[in-house]
């Protein structure tokens, strides 16, 4: 009993001397990363992150901000590096660090859009706005716009819907978002307030010729319908052509006309 109860203590006073001998080794490795150069930092990150090792990554990135903390690229892999490991607690400390190192955040949203999509997880990019809107509310429109485009981009047409309307309930008047909420109904199926809406932008702007080409050629998809149909089609494209002709609307004009 004795002699077992020995064996215990040693293999304990082992692994307690494993445990210091592994701390001293890691206290080692930061010291020796915190003095390397930023350029050999640089070059482990860029391996680590086209080699998908996204702990290693995130590590080096660290260090990076640590010695220049005013480089909007190493923020936009650091975030990027943390979505991929889910810690979205790293991305909002990553996030505040770079608001108060004075970079604009519009550079982040984009960088990190750009690398989400070299790394082909566009969503990891989608996350991240929502991820920040909840932890800084000040920053929810600058998010949400970005989200917009990125559900233009995605023609998700129900959030191309409420993200157009979040946008123009401050800019109720705002012809672009009024467009991106056109096209939204017109994906969805809900053609009356897609012409509705392109109506509206005509009231703001007569001469919007995107919304003229737009009403001309739905009234023209449906112009076999009524003749009621057929005549708003050529109202909307004759008064396109007044702004821009083109061989294509002369067609359509031509054979809504009748002729040959």
């Amino acid at each position: 009993m004795i002699e077992q109860g020995v064996s215990k203590i040693g293999r304990k006073i082992r692994n307690m001397q494993l445990r210091v001998i592994l701390v001293a080794l890691l206290v080692g490795i930061v010291a020796e990363m915190r003095s390397a150069d930023y350029e050999v930092l640089r070059s482990r990150s860029e391996r680590f992150f086209d080699q998908q090792e996204w702990a290693s990554a995130s590590a080096m990135y660290d260090l990076m901000i640590e010695q220049q903390p005013k480089v909007v690229d190493t923020y936009c892999h650091a975030i990027v590096s943390a979505g991929m490991q889910s810690d979205t607690l790293s991305q909002i400390r990553l996030m505040r660090q770079s608001i108060k190192a004075h970079i604009a955040f519009d550079s982040i949203f984009k960088g990190v859009k750009r690398l989400s999509f070299q790394v082909k997880e566009g969503t990891l990019y989608e996350q991240f706005l929502n991820v920040i809107k909840r932890a800084e509310p000040w920053l929810t429109r600058s998010a949400d716009r970005y989200l917009l485009d990125y559900y233009v981009f995605r023609n998700d047409a129900p959030k191309m819907i409420d993200y157009s309307k979040r946008m123009l309930s401050g800019l109720p008047n705002d012809e672009g978002f009024l467009s991106i909420l056109a096209q939204g109904y017109m994906l969805n199926g809900q053609y009356a307030e897609s012409v509705d809406t392109y109506r509206r932008i005509l009231e703001i702007s007569p001469n919007n010729y995107d919304a003229l080409l737009r009403l001309g050629l739905y009234y023209d998809s449906v112009a076999n319908e009524s003749d009621a149909a057929r005549k708003e089609a050529l109202k909307y494209l004759q008064r396109a052509r007044k702004i821009k002709a083109t061989p294509f609307i002369n067609a359509k004009i031509a054979r809504l006309s009748g002729a040959s």
